[in-house]
Order: structure tokens, then sequence, then C-alpha cells
């Protein structure tokens, strides 16, 4: 911190709490994906798009490039 010139950042971390997914949670999102895989990871994605209160992006690594 005393190397840095400004020395007046600040950082907030949320932690959240662990997310254990169960046959309901797979069967009610089934339309999110075709893989088991798949729905866990928008799942958790839309957990830390809404908790971190960020933009979401639907743009694939081409088009961002």
């Amino acid at each position: 911190m005393l190397s840095s010139p400004f020395a007046c950042f600040t950082c907030e971390v949320n932690v959240l709490p662990d997310f254990q997914p169960n046959e309901y949670f797979f069967d009610k999102f089934k339309d999110k994906g075709e893989e088991r895989w798949e729905v866990y990871a928008w799942a958790v994605r839309d957990i830390m798009i809404k908790s971190g209160n960020f933009g979401e992006c639907n743009n694939t690594i081409r088009q961002k490039l």
C-alpha cells in the first residue's frame, strides 16, 4: 500500500454461500442447458451477476475481441 502513489484504493469482497444444486434445481432449469454442468454454470453466473450488480454480456469471445 505504501508503494502506491495514491494509496487510496479500496476493495469490497462479497463471500457467497456454497451452492449445492439438487434434482429439483436441475429439473426446473433444464431449459438453460443440455447437460448438468451447463445448468450449474448458468446458475452460478446468474448469482454472481445479481449479487455483484454487474451487467449481463452474452457476446462471444470473438465478438469481444
